[in-house]
Parts: C-alpha cells; sequence; structure tokens
C-alpha cells in the first residue's frame, strides 16, 4: 500500500492564503506572486491529494468545505512550525537584531540611547534600517518594525508604545515675530505640512475651531525630520509630536504655540513575528525600549 506523502509547504501556505483572503487575486498579492502562480499551486495541490479543493463560479474561485477544513488544520501545523522554527534560530542570543523605524523617532529616541542597549548585548549584531518604507516582517526583512499604526495578525504582533498629540510649534526666533494669540499666530505664518500626514493640518484646525481652507498652502516635506529641521531654522509653524517632540522643546530648538493638542488617533506601535515571541534578545529590547523616557 502506498504511503501518503505531505504535499510541499509551500503549496499548504498558499492553501491557507486563498482560505484567508477569499480568492486567487487577493492570495497572490499577499504572497507577491501572480493569480496564474496561485492557479497552478492549486491545481498542483488538488492533484496530489485527490480531492476537488475549488469551484469555479462568476464572480471567482470557492474552496469546497473539504478544503476550508483542511486549510484550518494546515495553519494551525504551519503556525507550530513557524514557532519551533522561530525557536531554534533564536536559541542563539548573540545573532543579529534587526530593527525597522521612521528616521524622526530613530534619531531623536533610538539611536541617542541605544549604545546603552549595545553595552547590555554586547555581542548582538544590531542593525537599525531608517525608512517610511514599512518593512514585511512576514517576509523576514526585519525582526521589530517600530510604526504609527500597523495590523496585528495571525503571524503577526503588535504592542502598543506610545500615544501622540500633535500641538504648534515653531523656532522661537519667529514665535518672538508672531502675534501672541497662537491661531493667528499660525494663521500668519508658514504652515510646514507633512506629505505622509496631509490632513494633519486641517484635522487640527477643525479641532481648534478654525476652518480647514484657513490652513491650507505652504511647504511640504516627505521625511518627518526634515520638517522639524526646517522648522528649527525658522521656516514656519510645524505640528509637533509630543512626547517625541519634547526634547527638542527642552533644548530650546522648538517653542510650542499655544496649548491647543489634537489627540492623534492612530498609536505608536511595536510590531514583531509572534514566532520571535519567546525569543529573549527580544523581550529584552522591548523593554528596554519601554524604559526610555520617550516611551515611558
Amino acid at each position: 500500500m502506498s504511503r501518503q506523502r505531505t504535499p510541499p509547504l509551500h503549496l499548504l501556505r498558499t492553501l491557507c492564503a486563498v482560505a484567508e483572503h477569499g480568492s486567487f487575486r487577493a492570495a497572490a498579492a499577499a504572497l507577491h506572486l501572480t493569480p496564474s502562480a496561485i492557479s497552478h499551486q492549486m491545481r498542483d495541490l488538488q492533484q496530489r491529494l485527490g480531492t476537488p479543493l475549488f469551484v469555479r463560479e462568476s464572480r471567482g474561485v470557492r474552496l469546497t468545505p473539504a478544503a476550508l477544513s483542511y486549510s484550518e488544520r494546515c495553519l494551525e501545523a504551519l503556525a507550530t512550525l513557524d514557532a519551533a522554527t522561530g525557536q531554534i534560530c533564536r536559541s542563539d542570543e548573540s545573532r543579529s537584531l534587526r530593527i525597522t523605524l521612521g528616521p524622526f523617532i530613530a534619531s531623536e529616541v533610538v539611536i541617542p540611547a541605544l549604545p546603552d542597549f549595545h553595552r547590555q548585548h554586547p555581542t548582538l549584531d544590531i542593525r537599525v534600517e531608517t525608512s517610511m518604507r514599512l518593512a514585511k516582517l512576514e517576509s523576514d526583512e526585519a525582526d521589530v518594525a517600530l510604526r504609527f499604526g500597523g495590523q496585528a495578525t495571525d503571524q503577526i504582533a503588535l504592542e502598543p508604545l506610545m500615544t501622540m498629540v500633535a500641538r504648534p510649534v515653531c523656532a522661537p526666533t519667529l514665535a518672538a515675530s508672531l502675534p501672541e494669540d497662537p491661531l493667528l499666530a499660525v494663521g500668519q505664518a508658514t504652515r510646514l505640512h507633512s506629505s505622509a500626514v496631509p490632513d494633519a493640518w486641517a484635522d487640527w484646525g477643525r479641532h481648534a475651531g478654525i476652518a480647514p481652507e484657513a490652513l491650507e498652502g505652504g511647504i511640504w516635506f516627505d521625511s518627518y525630520l526634515s520638517l522639524l529641521r526646517a522648522c528649527e531654522q525658522g521656516l514656519g509653524v510645524a505640528l509637533g509630536l509630543f512626547p517625541a517632540a519634547g526634547a527638542w522643546v527642552d533644548q530650546g530648538r522648538l517653542q510650542p504655540l499655544g496649548t491647543i493638542e489634537l489627540p492623534i488617533q492612530q498609536h505608536y506601535n511595536i510590531l514583531y513575528r509572534r514566532a520571535d515571541t519567546g525569543w529573549q534578545t527580544l523581550r529584552a529590547f522591548l523593554q528596554w525600549l519601554r524604559s526610555l523616557p520617550a516611551f515611558s
């Protein structure tokens, strides 16, 4: 009697992706493959198992009940394998820790304090990527990401790190030339905008009781760090994100205009693979992060 063989893991991952996303096209986007590649892999898996896995309909493809049941078992098994793989790969504490975060938080919060963490883990190879690009943790592009927003999934864990508020700030020299009334000052000065959050000034204006159209126009930046540096040089008024921008105020580089604060709906979060939950180096890094003044 022939022995049943478990299909290759990449085919099982494809089945799970189709079950999760509901279509070949959506699964292809999630796996960075073409829809035709997904279709080919599903046909291959169906042939190997010898049972129908999907039915073509006018609106696309529907998985059979047997395929859905099988995908649930496969998802559990793959999660167990991923966790075991993560555990054995993380058993050597001298391996590298890859961190991705935005340039502002990197430059002003994490990197200045990083020597302290490195002294605690001198054999650890720490790799820092400062970019607005959201690295794909599922594809092993990084081990931990610090970002506004994000989403927890079956593979990715999310932990809130910090809540922020937005408050107008400018260089002290510019503040001296503006009206004392902060609303008049904001309306008179050049406003500095972040292209990543194009509606920030409009949202703050509505919160402050100012018509959003009154805050249109100004100078735009694709980097929040560049925006604040331009603000520091007296180019205009920016929305400072507190408490992260608090150090610039304490150092006299920026001065708040008034006390009206706009709560930021999205938290600043930590994201990492669930398979790495037991990795001691990762846990140590997260604990160290939370001890920093900006995050504590």
